[in-house]
């Protein structure tokens, strides 16, 4: 079986940006912090599968848990950014957008004594500005398109679903988040749409994306696995619906993901495809 690309975007059931409506970065502190306990999870199962990935760590977990990045980086994952602060790229000014990738660049950097080289922006929230500024910032690729061209809250930027790894013209290498194209684009890349669809039928989309396009990649958030996480009452039907749907079984079909592929980090992945990163 060819490798997919595996990612986790290490954040807590908080900070998503369903909930930033009711809730204020100033109540991160007073929350209960539950991303060490579902990373741990996310952790042995990838140990017990042999697999590797990929983690966008948020900033603000790392300065938090730096004892969880250290024990990500010892197990042989990549580390990468996800950003300081969770806010959307396209919400924030292009000096804004440098102090956050600065800050947890060099916070990364530090903890695990490697040039973090990837990014992915939250909620694929990524401008054309924006990857300008991450080729300029010093990284070799991003991961923060997804082709789904439907969506409230991602980035409406241009790009080509007919191939998930692009160069782009400023040299900088995109790793997009694939579709299944049938009579429309399927949301096929993991996340919430990976809670919803059975499993079985989630692995033959995987199995004809691989086919089409000679890879294949993944991302899930740690908080996906933490069906005991605190609910938040004051939300409407469709966010319930969208955050807490499928957690249960999340665990279960993450498992038998990583054993019915083989799992690599990007960067991994990028260098045994003649795109020299490193």
């Amino acid at each position: 079986m060819k490798d997919i690309m595996i990612s986790f975007d290490i954040e807590d059931y908080f900070h998503v940006e369903t909930f930033k409506h009711i809730v204020n970065k100033g109540d991160w502190e007073s929350l209960e912090h539950r991303v060490e306990g579902s990373t741990e999870k996310i952790l042995e199962l990838m140990e017990n599968a042999n697999a590797k990935g990929t983690f966008f760590v948020l900033g603000w977990v790392a300065e938090k848990f730096p004892e969880l990045v250290k024990k990500i980086h010892l197990n042989g994952h990549e580390i990468a950014s996800h950003g300081y602060n969770h806010d959307l790229v396209y919400n924030i000014s292009e000096n804004e957008f440098r102090e956050d990738l600065r800050k947890s660049k060099k916070l990364l950097e530090d903890l695990t004594g490697e040039e973090i080289i990837g990014y992915r922006a939250p909620t694929f929230s990524i401008t054309e500005d924006g990857l300008d500024i991450l080729k300029e910032e010093g990284f070799k690729y991003d991961s923060s398109i997804n082709m789904l061209n439907y969506h409230d809250k991602y980035s409406n930027i241009d790009n080509e679903e007919n191939q998930i790894i692009e160069t782009l013209a400023n040299g900088l290498i995109e790793v997009k988040i694939p579709v299944m194209k049938s009579v429309v684009s399927l949301p096929w890349g993991g996340g919430g749409y990976f809670r919803l669809i059975p499993y079985p039928l989630y692995r033959n989309g995987v199995k004809k994306i691989l086919k089409q396009h000679n890879t294949f990649c993944f991302y899930l958030h740690p908080w996906e696995l933490d069906y005991n996480q605190p609910k938040f009452e004051n939300i409407n039907r469709f966010e319930k619906f969208r955050h807490y749907y499928g957690l249960k079984q999340t665990e279960k079909k993450l498992k038998k993901l990583v054993n019915d592929f083989e799992a690599c980090t990007i960067k991994t992945f990028l260098n045994n495809t003649n795109n020299h990163l490193v």
